[in-house]
């Protein structure tokens, strides 16, 4: 789908951001070591859980434009079958017209 990567776009800017502000805070390096740890995992479970609703959500809008092409296609269908079938009655009604007319 079109939402591969967007777990780990969102883990690498929540790392991003941490890096920064630590680098601002003067952390130790352990403390940046622990801190990165936990946002990364943090994040990359929020972004499988963000990703996994947008996929649920993407494919159930898929299936009801399906659903609605099928539907139309169906209406369609039976459009050209009324169609198709009042011809005969109009010939038929021009036939006897014409035997009308001639007696």
């Amino acid at each position: 789908m079109k939402t591969k990567f967007m777990k780990i776009i969102i883990m690498l800017l929540a790392s991003l951001i941490v890096v920064i502000l630590s680098l601002f805070q003067d952390y130790s390096l352990e403390r940046l070591s622990y801190t990165l740890l936990i946002v990364v995992v943090l994040f990359y479970i929020i972004g499988t859980v963000i990703q996994s609703i947008i996929d649920k959500t993407l494919k159930d809008t898929n299936k009801d434009m399906d659903t609605t092409s099928t539907e139309e296609l169906k209406l369609q269908e039976e459009i050209k079958d009324i169609d198709k079938s009042e011809q005969p009655v109009t010939e038929q009604k021009n036939v006897e017209n014409e035997l009308e007319e001639d007696e």
